[in-house]
């Protein structure tokens, strides 16, 4: 009971305490939850009273989440988490309301086949897909900003939980009315006389669209959008490096040009948090995922 009192103390003031350890900043987390930066800023120095430990560095008007402050963002993330997973269940609207997906790529693609078949199976859920930052996914993960991310890298933090899908094939494709279209045969030598559309390059320079570092290629169009992508290449005299099953969705009829082996396999994966037991929206879309990517 003493152990029941003690957590009594500050459990009404956990959500203030994550709103001002995800964001390090009190306005902003005074917003979030509906309290003045004053108040706020209460409820944090009673919390680190109570327990007897400072949760941040304080540097001038800033807060820095310390070491302890992220163990108990940890635990409390996960702790009201659980409440809303019993909620939800005693509620029976566990598998109902929105579920927040990032798809990235050809992700896209098994995410769009996931969600029209889980819309067929579960008509109470609201689905937003929306495109992934890899920079910043990590953290909308873990604020419950997203509730999975399907996409080509792997999102790795403590408290998140990646599953591998498959390994999706990619090839370099053209339009009607590129010189290339029909042909039988095509050597790497030809393909690298013709310009090419293609994704921005990451922050190295490095390519995104699995084109080999070592080939040099021009690129007259640069686009972050594979959609886009797809109709650059279907409507004019660009190639294209696309995913063989998003290149398949075409309303054009697109010649993916015979060499084999030249854009190594991706990696396709499934990250959100770490898993709680319950059976809610987002395990049933990964194993959904699992079960359209599996065949």
């Amino acid at each position: 009971m003493e152990r029941h009192r003690t957590v009594a103390q500050f459990w009404n003031w956990l959500p203030g305490f994550r709103a001002v350890a995800e964001t390090e900043h009190l306005p902003t987390a005074a917003d979030r939850v509906h309290v003045t930066p004053a108040a706020l800023s209460r409820t944090v120095r009673l919390l680190e009273d109570t327990l007897g430990r400072e949760l941040f560095h304080r540097r001038g008007r800033r807060l820095h989440l310390n070491e302890e402050g992220r163990v108990f963002l940890d635990a409390t993330r996960m702790a009201m988490r659980l409440v809303h997973d019993a909620q939800s269940t005693v509620s029976g609207t566990a598998l109902e309301g929105p579920i927040r997906i990032a798809a990235g790529g050809v992700g896209q693609v098994y995410a769009m086949r996931a969600l029209l078949q889980g819309r067929q199976q579960l008509p109470g859920m609201r689905p937003t897909l929306l495109t992934p930052d890899p920079s910043s996914v990590a953290s909308q993960l873990l604020r419950g900003d997203l509730d999975l991310v399907v996409a080509s890298f792997v999102v790795s933090d403590e408290g998140l939980k990646t599953d591998l899908l498959t390994y999706a094939e990619s090839s370099v494709y053209c339009g009607p009315t590129h010189a290339l279209y029909g042909r039988a045969t095509v050597g790497v030598d030809e393909i690298v006389q013709h310009p090419f559309t293609a994704p921005p390059a990451d922050g190295r320079g490095a390519t995104t669209d699995g084109w080999p570092s070592e080939l040099a290629r021009e690129i007259l169009v640069s686009s972050d959008r594979m959609q886009a992508g797809l109709q650059i290449c279907g409507s004019t005299n660009l190639l294209a490096v696309l995913p063989d099953a998003f290149a398949a969705t075409s309303a054009i009829q697109l010649h993916r040009l015979p060499v084999d082996g030249l854009i190594p396999k991706t990696p396709v994966v499934a990250t959100r948090r770490e898993p709680t037991g319950a059976d809610d929206l987002t395990e049933r879309m990964v194993a959904l995922l699992g079960r359209i990517c599996g065949s």
